[in-house]
């Protein structure tokens, strides 16, 4: 790390003042233990550089600060790519760039959750985030998102449903569905249409 030019002139002066007390003392024959003296009196001079560098503010590192909470930015108008922010839950999401995924957000687990991409039947909407380059959110998927306050992040959430991979044990035509207004699930015939949002790892 380079020295900051002020310190570096500090200490010039304080140990020019230092050496030239000491010479001047030890021409007059002042002091018998004159070099005892000398080193005394440097001995004091660097310990008030340390002082005084030990006082010096270090910024803080950019990396070190956290980012703004997602509900003080308009994150539908305010958020440019790489924008960081985090949830009331404590995650940080952002925003980042994913073909066919239109305002795409990445999790704290590295996950990409693209924007409502539609509406279909739980099968076509497997079909269509294949076809996008990603796929249809499990349930787990969902609920790990919930838990990390995804919903305060992600556009067109509130008033939409939204299909999971998943199918109930004892079924392979009941499949479980998000609610985005209010974070829950619920199951239902596949054959229905809600909305499609897909996931890319």
């Amino acid at each position: 790390m380079s020295m900051p030019k002020w310190s570096a002139y500090a200490i010039g002066v304080l140990l020019s003042a230092s050496f030239m007390a000491t010479g001047n003392a030890a021409a007059a024959g002042t002091c018998a233990n004159n070099g005892e003296t000398r080193l005394s009196g440097v001995e004091k001079d660097m310990a008030d550089i340390s002082t005084l560098l030990g006082s010096t503010p270090s910024p803080a590192s950019p990396s070190s600060r956290k980012p703004a909470p997602c509900g003080s930015i308009d994150l539908r108008t305010k958020a440019q790519l790489h924008v960081k922010c985090m949830t009331s839950k404590g995650a940080i999401f952002e925003r980042v760039s994913r073909d066919h995924f239109g305002e795409a957000w990445k999790g704290p687990d590295g996950v990409i959750w693209s924007d409502r991409v539609g509406s279909d039947k739980q099968p076509d909407a497997m079909a269509t985030c294949r076809n996008l380059g990603g796929e249809l959110p499990s349930k787990e998927d969902f609920a790990r998102g919930e838990a990390q306050g995804f919903r305060e992040v992600l556009p067109q959430m509130e008033k939409h449903v939204f299909w999971s991979s998943s199918f109930l044990s004892n079924s392979s035509e009941i499949a479980y569905f998000f609610n985005g207004g209010n974070g829950t699930f619920n199951s239902y015939f596949d054959s229905l249409y809600f909305s499609v949002r897909c996931v890319g790892r």
